[in-house]
């Protein structure tokens, strides 16, 4: 959506991230259970703005949506083992995702 790619510009490009904030939020107003936009905006919470309990409810919600994205599942295993140390469940949902894209050399 035109919404979600202007959250992604402001925070790209002009590293304007309470613009970006707003937008992600208004993207997810019209289209609340989009998983990318999700999972996106939950990268944005973890690495933007350091907020590890909303970027965890956040990615949790995409992975609910969307069980099967091997995107999201490998986001969320990386925030849990990096942000959370919680490296049991990163490692599951690393599975997850293997169990879903054996092949992909990017999960």
């Amino acid at each position: 959506t035109l919404l979600y790619d202007y959250a992604v510009f402001l925070q790209e490009r002009i590293k304007d991230l309470d613009g970006a904030e707003e937008y992600y939020k208004r993207a997810l107003t019209l289209n609340p259970f989009d998983p990318n936009i999700l999972n996106n905006y939950a990268v944005f919470l973890k690495e933007r703005r350091n907020d590890t309990q909303r970027a965890d409810a956040v990615f949790r919600q995409s992975i609910e949506i969307s069980p099967n994205s091997t995107s999201s599942l490998c986001n969320y295993a990386t925030f849990l083992e990096s942000s959370l140390g919680k490296f049991d469940e990163a490692e599951k949902m690393y599975k997850r995702a293997l169990e879903i894209e054996p092949d992909d050399e990017s999960t």
